[in-house]
C-alpha cells in the first residue's frame, strides 16, 4: 500500500515539476 503511495506522490511531482518547466518555457517564450 505504501509503496503505491510513493509511486504515485513521484509521478505528481514529476508532473508539476514538467508543467513548471513548460509553464517557465512559456513565459521566456513570451517575453522574448
Amino acid at each position: 500500500m505504501r509503496n503505491q503511495n510513493d509511486k504515485e506522490a513521484s509521478v505528481l511531482l514529476l508532473t508539476s515539476k514538467v508543467s513548471f518547466r513548460m509553464a517557465y518555457i512559456s513565459c521566456q517564450f513570451v517575453l522574448t
